[in-house]
């Protein structure tokens, strides 16, 4: 994952945040081959922490991660639905 976080780091901050929408809206649209992509990441990233934390001596017993948020559209409709979101100046 070191190598594909280095490559990440070259690229231009315009580009990356472009590049993540779109991502970001595959996911959210259930896109079979971005979710498989995430998973595999998720997994091989998982690995190289679990070097470190061993390392440090650190243990959990979960982990759940960015990866387990949930999709916000359907968090906003819920708070719109029960008069918990209010659109501010």
């Amino acid at each position: 994952m070191g190598v594909v976080y280095g490559k990440f780091k070259e690229i231009e901050v315009e580009e990356k945040e472009e590049k993540a929408r779109k991502i970001v809206k595959l996911l959210e649209s259930d896109n079979a081959v971005i979710i498989e992509l995430r998973k595999e990441i998720r997994k091989l990233s998982l690995m190289d922490f679990e070097i470190v934390y061993k390392a440090l001596g650190v243990q959990f017993d979960c982990t759940l991660g960015e990866s387990f948020a949930v999709k916000l559209p359907s968090v906003l409709d819920d708070l719109k639905a029960r008069d918990l979101v209010h659109e501010s100046q």
